[in-house]
């Protein structure tokens, strides 16, 4: 299973899951599938922690945990 499968996997289990998926693969259409099914942010590895708090902010801007 890849990412994007993973990522699909949790949607079924929970639809309402915030996903910032992080990848070391650039494999265009299934990245765009993933965001434009709900993925929040996809991160390219490797990537610096104030990149991964960026998404995590914009994802959940009350600042609120579910």
């Amino acid at each position: 299973m890849n990412g994007v499968e993973a990522f699909f996997a949790m949607r079924r289990q929970r639809a309402d899951a915030q996903v910032i998926m992080m990848t070391g693969f650039s494999i265009e259409h299934l990245l765009s599938q993933a965001m434009l099914s709900g993925a929040h942010a996809i991160l390219h590895k490797p990537f610096a922690i104030p990149e991964l708090m960026r998404a995590i902010d914009q994802a959940n801007p009350s600042g609120k945990m579910a």
